[in-house]
């Protein structure tokens, strides 16, 4: 993965910029686990425990979702349970492969247990269970959080795509700021980019163009406001990130733009003029 100079280079004629932003980790949330945990692999019995208790939070989850959307959204509840049946598979097929660290990258315990077997994770072994036991708690969270917060009148705040995008998003006159951290694939890759995209509610549009004289390709982002998500689709976006760490996808708000957050976006993005 190339690395964008750190030198300030002129705005695009667009009004728009972008650089990789620092570490993607803040695209998973963190948790209260402790080092023993993180090394040790745990026993089948405590595992099963594990993921019945998150499988439960997410039943509850996906329930209260339907209820709230079902019957006032119809189309974009279709959309959701779609994701939900392709979430499903990509998490059996992360949490069975002994590449994957876990959904925050906390479990190297899971490595090695799979160079030892020399197989993929069966789904009643421990590794599988702790791990999807984990994804369902992150993914019920999310599901939690786009109930409370589908109502939302403005762009500014935190979306997530529920399987590793993060975006995060304030409107200006004239354009919105947003930044990218993206972890995706067996071995938790990165993505990352920042910048100030022309806004025209609903749709968003960035480029590059004009930016990096020795970078070939133009790199452009459409952000596409429907209904309560946003659909993002990118072109040549390799130069931000890893393969599979692309940041195509629908992104749903699930929390509030505090202050720290905008801090933390204004610092991404380089002064406008």
């Amino acid at each position: 993965m190339r690395h964008l100079p750190s030198l300030l280079i002129p705005l695009c004629i667009l009004v728009c910029n972008a650089f990789p932003i620092p570490s993607a980790s803040t695209a998973h949330a963190a948790t209260g686990t402790t080092e023993e945990s993180q090394s040790k692999a745990p026993n089948q019995r405590d595992a099963l425990t594990l993921f019945n208790k998150a499988d439960r939070e997410l039943n509850f989850a996906w329930t209260a979702l339907k209820k709230a959307i079902e019957s006032s959204a119809p189309l974009e509840y279709r959309t959701l349970l779609q994701s939900q049946r392709s979430w499903a598979e990509y998490r059996d097929r992360l949490a069975r492969s002994p590449l994957f660290m876990g959904p925050k990258n906390n479990a190297p315990w899971r490595m090695q247990v799979g160079l030892e077997t020399g197989a993929i994770f069966r789904k009643d072994s421990a590794a599988y269970l702790a791990t999807a036991a984990d994804m369902n708690s992150e993914r019920a969270e999310f599901l939690n959080r786009l109930v409370k917060h589908r109502e939302s009148d403005t762009i500014d705040g935190v979306w997530s795509d529920g399987i590793g995008g993060r975006l995060l998003l304030m409107q200006e006159p004239g354009g919105m700021r947003f930044a990218f951290s993206v972890i995706r694939g067996e071995d938790n890759r990165p993505g990352t980019i920042a910048g100030k995209a022309l806004w025209n509610k609903p749709i968003g549009w960035f480029s590059d163009s004009g930016r990096l004289p020795s970078k070939a390709a133009e790199t452009s982002l459409s952000f596409v406001l429907d209904a309560f998500k946003i659909q993002v689709v990118g072109a040549n976006t390799l130069f931000y990130h890893e393969t599979p760490a692309a940041f195509d996808g629908a992104y749903y708000k699930t929390e509030s733009l505090d202050d720290a957050t905008r801090a933390e976006l204004l610092k991404t993005s380089l002064p406008v003029k």
